[in-house]
């Protein structure tokens, strides 16, 4: 038989802990996108690896964050442009992503980057 009050006590001990560390988490996050700028700027625009020219380099905790918010979304071209766009010391030097539009009301490109980023970049 479980025990409620041991799995409760669990959850919370686990979602205190959690919490505990985010500041030092995004903390963590912005020196990882610091030096990932930092990176690009010295590859220059130039840098190809075999696969095409790069576009930009995502911090791992960044990438692994958002792909357990939303598994695949690195996939999603739409995505990886707004990421872009949001995170310019991301892209490599040269890069430009297209620019999300609206016509007749309607916005061009998925937009779940933009509605869940604070998921991301402050915690649940």
């Amino acid at each position: 038989m479980i025990d409620n009050q041991a799995t409760a006590d669990l959850a919370r001990q686990v979602t205190e802990e959690t919490t505990s560390q985010l500041p030092q988490e995004k903390l963590e996050g912005e020196q990882a996108m610091i030096r990932t700028a930092n990176e690009l700027a010295e590859r220059g625009s130039d840098y190809a690896d075999g696969r095409g020219q790069a576009i930009g380099s995502i911090p791992p905790r960044i990438y692994m964050r958002w792909n357990l918010l939303l598994p695949g979304c690195w996939n999603d071209k739409t995505f990886v442009e707004e990421f872009l766009q949001d995170n310019p010391q991301c892209r490599c030097p040269g890069y430009r992503p297209r620019p999300t539009s609206i016509r007749n009301t309607f916005r061009i490109g998925g937009d779940f980057y933009q509605k869940n980023k604070h998921l991301v970049t402050n915690g649940p």
